[in-house]
């Protein structure tokens, strides 16, 4: 849809994208079978895992200073010229209105691997040992602190958190059981959760919502749930067979339509 000059679309947005992105890339890189292949998807969850939280700290300053009547060309000037340091250091207490502290296990690790990602994308050593850091890094430990870290901040927002923060989405789109489709908290998540057998009372969805999604202990709490959840994938709806399901190999097309199959 275009109005004016500005175009937009359904089932887009960029903070999802990226973030899905880093943790796609952080799966493939451990069942990688090679070393190429592994370098191949580190490379990739790096600079996906950065994208998504600098996605995420522009999206929330757009917000905020569009609330405060901010012009187009000065937020798009503040967004564009301002230093990811300053964007991560600075930018959460403005937009939170509140002092804010990361906690330092995610602030530490996140620039390790900035600086991972700086490595590779300008080489500047003269030998070959960003491989071993390569193979020394555990992509999850990016994945956790990205997430976690936009979790903490909707914290102090005392908003509710997206669901696939926890590293699962949804697909079933246009007749397509394998398409990816942005979902939402109380209309689908909630619901999803119940029909894999979870009790969340989801008539209630938006109670359960405040209580559960508004925090980082309740973060922990429901991916703990979903990590020892049996299958990869909801189980098919047993009133519309269509309709989209949550799955945490959302980019397996073989492996979502084995599973789909009537």
């Amino acid at each position: 849809m275009t109005i004016g000059n500005e175009v937009w679309r359904w089932n887009v947005n960029p903070v999802w994208h990226h973030h899905c992105s880093m943790v796609q890339e952080a799966v493939l890189a451990k069942e990688a079978i090679d070393d190429f292949t592994k370098y191949h998807h580190l490379r990739g969850c790096f600079y996906f895992g950065i994208g998504a939280l600098e996605a995420f700290l522009n999206e929330q300053m757009r917000a905020f200073l569009s609330d405060k009547g901010q012009s187009e060309k000065k937020i798009f000037k503040k967004l564009r010229y301002a230093q990811l340091k300053e964007k991560r250091d600075d930018w959460p207490a403005v937009f939170c209105e509140d002092e804010i502290n990361f906690p330092s296990q995610y602030s530490n690790i996140i620039s390790l691997f900035n600086e991972l990602r700086g490595e590779i994308t300008h080489s500047k050593a003269k030998d070959h040992s960003i491989y071993k850091e390569l193979d020394e890094a555990d992509p999850s430990d990016l994945v956790e602190a990205i997430s976690c870290s936009i979790v903490y901040i909707y914290e102090v927002l005392n908003r509710p958190f997206p669901y696939w923060l926890l590293g699962w989405n949804y697909v079933g789109m246009n007749g397509d059981c394998a398409y990816p489709t942005l979902s939402n908290n109380q209309n689908g998540f909630v619901w999803s959760l119940s029909n894999m057998g979870f009790s969340t009372s989801p008539g209630q969805g938006w109670l359960w919502e405040k209580e559960n999604m508004t925090s980082v202990e309740g973060f922990v709490k429901i991916k703990t749930s979903l990590d020892s959840y049996s299958e990869d994938i909801e189980p098919l709806s047993a009133i519309c067979r269509t309709a989209p399901r949550l799955t945490r190999r959302w980019w397996d097309r073989k492996y979502i339509l084995e599973r789909s199959a009537s």
